[in-house]
């Protein structure tokens, strides 16, 4: 497989040029499930970030946002890192709210309610998606692999259904995140 010099890479990118993307999902996608992996990740949070890397490179690359300081791979990386920090802390989190609430005093109900109101607007903002997004992200809640993804709704590739994926949890993320109802919510607690 050839090698790119830096400028090549962003000159590919900025084009949509199909043999740069192949070669840096092929070079750098692996680093990055590797680095994952050895902190605890799966395969798929590693494909789902490394995917999260390329959309933010692409799209600085496309507003003419980006001036290297560095290589363009220590670049990814490094926005692959931050990313993965940002996942254990959500991970914590959540694992900090799930397993550790008997050492927290609040009104009896109170949690349980507005924990029912968010997943009814989670609800209800799923089912504003398209049947397509709907599909991938069901699978995706269940635990099915991309594999599996690809084999059940017909996809061509694993990179495509993680792609998919990708938009169709930060397509729902953002629109309950955006909607009135979720801030009050959050607000409450």
């Amino acid at each position: 497989m050839a090698k790119f010099t830096d400028k090549q890479i962003m000159d590919g990118i900025y084009r949509k040029d199909p043999v740069v993307f192949r070669y840096l999902y092929k070079i750098q996608r692996g680093k990055i499930e590797r680095f994952i992996a050895k902190r605890g990740g799966d395969q798929e949070t590693a494909r789902d970030i490394f995917q999260e890397a390329m959309e933010v490179v692409y799209n600085k690359i496309r507003k003419k946002e980006l001036d290297l300081t560095c290589s363009f791979s220590t670049y990814l990386i490094a926005i692959c890192k931050n990313l993965w920090l940002q996942e254990i802390r959500s991970r914590n989190y959540h694992i900090l709210d799930n397993s550790q609430l008997d050492h927290v005093v609040e009104e009896p109900g109170e949690d349980e309610d507005t924990s029912d109101q968010l997943m009814e607007l989670v609800k209800f903002h799923l089912s504003k998606l398209s049947k397509d997004c709907q599909k991938v992200l069901e699978l995706h809640f269940k635990k099915k692999s991309l594999t599996d993804i690809c084999r059940i709704l017909g996809y061509k590739d694993e990179k495509y259904a993680a792609d998919r994926k990708y938009r169709c949890k930060k397509y729902l993320y953002n629109n309950v995140t955006g909607d009135p109802r979720y801030k009050s919510l959050i607000n409450g607690l």
